[in-house]
C-alpha cells in the first residue's frame, strides 16, 4: 500500500515538482475568450499572463468533473492506495465539495479530503508539508490530521496592481473593492482563516503597499523550521525587491524560494502582483 498525494491547479506547484515529489494533479479549467484549457502542469505561466492581458473578456475557470475525482480515488482503491487530496480552499472554489461528494457516492474509505483553506503557495505550503510526512513514514489519517492543525497557521500577504480582477471574478464584493480598484490605489491582500480573500490594506502607491506587507510579516514571524516562498504575477521585479526588504528584517527569501502564480489563481489576481507565504510561528 502506496500514500498518492494529490492536489489540484489552485497549489501552483512548479512542472518538475510535480515528478521530484510525487505528487499528482486535478486540474482545474479555465476559458479564455471562448477557448477553454487544462491548467494542468505543461500550461505554461508566462504564455497565460499574455493571453489574459490581451484578453477581449475576463477570463473564468472551472472546477474538474466528478469524473475526474471518481477515476483517480476508483484507481487508488484498485491498487490498494490511499489518497490525501489537498484542495483550493472551499471558500474560493467547489471543487472540495465535489470531491468530497465523489468521495461519499463511491464510499471511498481510503480517501482523506483536506480543504487548504488557503491557495497558490499557502496551498502548496500543505501539499509539501504532505510529502515530507509520508517520507517519514506517516499514515494517510496521520497526514490529514497534520494539515488540518498547520492550515491555520499559512500566511498569505501580496500587494495587487488592482482589485479589479478579484471583483470581476467574483472572489471580492463591490463594496470590499472600494478604492482598490482606482490606479493610485495599491490593496494589499491576505487569506482569512476560513480561507477567503480579504482586503488587509489599500495603500497610496506600490511603496507604501510593500510597507504594509512588511509589517504584517514583522508582527506575525515565520516559523524558520518550514519554507517562505515569494510569488509574483508577470513581473518578477516587485518580488525580488520585497526579499531584499525581508532580509533587512532578519527574513531570508532566497531567490530560487520565489515562483509565478499559475493561470487559476493569477486570472483572479492580474498581472503585477508580489507577495510572500509562510507558515507562522505558533
Amino acid at each position: 500500500m502506496s500514500i498518492r498525494i494529490v492536489t489540484d491547479s489552485g497549489a501552483d506547484l512548479e512542472r518538475e515538482e510535480y515528478q521530484q515529489c510525487d505528487v499528482e494533479l486535478i486540474p482545474l479549467g479555465l476559458t479564455i475568450d471562448g477557448r477553454i484549457y487544462r491548467a494542468d502542469e505543461k500550461f505554461n505561466k508566462t504564455d497565460f499572463f499574455r493571453l489574459l492581458e490581451a484578453a477581449k473578456v475576463f477570463p473564468k475557470t472551472s472546477q474538474p468533473a466528478p469524473a475526474e475525482f471518481e477515476q483517480l480515488f476508483e484507481a487508488a482503491k484498485q491498487a490498494g492506495d490511499q489518497v490525501v487530496y489537498i484542495s483550493i480552499a472551499s471558500a474560493l472554489s467547489g471543487t472540495f465539495q465535489t470531491a468530497s461528494v465523489v468521495k461519499a457516492m463511491g464510499e471511498y474509505e481510503d480517501v482523506w479530503i483536506v480543504d487548504s483553506r488557503s491557495a497558490t503557495l499557502g496551498q502548496k505550503q500543505l501539499v509539501m508539508e504532505a510529502v515530507r510526512l509520508r517520507s517519514q513514514g506517516k499514515t494517510a489519517p496521520e497526514i490529514a490530521e497534520a494539515l488540518e492543525r498547520i492550515r491555520s497557521r499559512v500566511r498569505v500577504y501580496a500587494g495587487l496592481d488592482t482589485l479589479e480582477y478579484l471583483r470581476k471574478g467574483g472572489r471580492l464584493g463591490r463594496a470590499a473593492a472600494g478604492l482598490g480598484t482606482l490606479a493610485r490605489i495599491k490593496p494589499v491582500v491576505t487569506i482569512s482563516p476560513e480561507g477567503a480573500v480579504q482586503v488587509a490594506g489599500k495603500c497610496m502607491g506600490k511603496a507604501r503597499a510593500m510597507r504594509e506587507i512588511l509589517g504584517l510579516t514583522e508582527k506575525v514571524q515565520p516559523d524558520p523550521n518550514y519554507p517562505i516562498y515569494g510569488v509574483y504575477s508577470g513581473s518578477q521585479e516587485a518580488a525580488l525587491e520585497l526579499a531584499v526588504k525581508l532580509a533587512e528584517q532578519g527574513i531570508e527569501l532566497p531567490p530560487e524560494q520565489i515562483f509565478g502564480l499559475g493561470p487559476v489563481i493569477g486570472a483572479h489576481i492580474g498581472p503585477g502582483a508580489y507577495g510572500v507565504v509562510y507558515i507562522a510561528k505558533e
